[in-house]
């Protein structure tokens, strides 16, 4: 007797869904000071770019007053096929299914922020707010000069 086993590799691909599919949106600075965020307003399937510092966490959350699913990506610019941050379903944001992530890049650099929602509505017309906080930044380096005087005889 002979089986036959098949397996299906499922591969998840994160990018948009939406017709806007992956379009640029806007360039836009990054928070400086802890506490201090920027909104980005986004149609899904826009993403906006970000110079982020190596070492700082930020907080990525969307909101709207529209009722769908958004999904956060975040992307290093020099290699956009390769999702560095993910975030779905989060509820903070009303009775929606908003995201939020923390992020901390290793390098600094550029970084898409991609927005998508689920469904994909084919009419285009959520808009949502995605906020960037800058939450904390690496302790710095404190150098501190000592002086050793070795007396001997």
């Amino acid at each position: 007797m002979r089986f036959l086993i098949i397996c299906f590799l499922s591969v998840y691909f994160v990018s948009a869904q939406c017709p806007n599919d992956n379009a640029f949106y806007n360039n836009v600075t990054a928070p400086s000071e802890i506490g201090e965020s920027v909104q980005i307003y986004f149609y899904p399937g826009e993403y906006s770019t970000m110079y982020l510092s190596e070492g700082n966490v930020y907080k990525i959350s969307s909101c709207s007053d529209e009722e769908f699913d958004s999904q956060i990506t975040i992307y290093n610019s020099a290699y956009p096929d390769v999702p560095l941050g993910y975030s779905d379903d989060y509820y903070g944001c009303g009775n929606n299914k908003q995201s939020k992530l923390y992020f901390s890049p290793l390098l600094s650099g550029n970084y898409h922020i991609l927005l998508d929602e689920f469904p994909c509505d084919a009419n285009q017309d959520n808009i949502m707010t995605v906020s960037v906080e800058l939450i904390s930044t690496p302790n710095p380096i404190i150098t501190i000069p000592v002086v050793v005087h070795v007396l001997y005889n």
